[in-house]
């Protein structure tokens, strides 16, 4: 479901005129999916998540797409690194504080949070 939602997002971003990391721009609207989703879905995942810290599996998928995302980022030449982790970090808090359904933000304080990571990492392109 993950990797559905990154896909999808990453096809409605315009990597050429993007201003701002192509992976970045694409964690944003990834964000902005999981926004809109049903909150059923969230007990669902966080099951999944801790099956695995149950287990003794070799590798969690879950963690290891996430390190993978990370990792593309870290390596990125379109972006400061530190200020995209700061990005990723920031939008992983808003995921898992919808999937622990901690109520803490509105839908709508939750999108202008995601727009405002978007001009703060379009703001320092620009001072560049």
């Amino acid at each position: 479901e993950l990797e559905a939602k990154f896909k999808t997002a990453e096809k409605k971003i315009d990597t050429k005129s993007s201003e701002i990391d192509p992976i970045c721009a694409t964690f944003i609207e990834w964000g902005k999916e999981f926004v809109n989703r049903q909150p059923k879905e969230s007990t669902f995942g966080l099951a999944i998540q801790a099956a695995f810290s149950e287990t003794k599996f070799p590798e969690n998928p879950i963690n290891s797409w996430f390190r993978e995302i990370f990792q593309k980022v870290l390596l990125s030449k379109d972006s400061d690194p530190e200020k995209a982790i700061i990005c990723l970090l920031a939008i992983q808090g808003l995921f898992f504080m919808d999937f622990l359904q901690m109520d803490a933000l509105s839908k709508e304080q939750t999108l202008t949070v995601l727009d405002n990571l978007r001009k703060f990492l379009t703001d320092d392109n620009k001072a560049n």
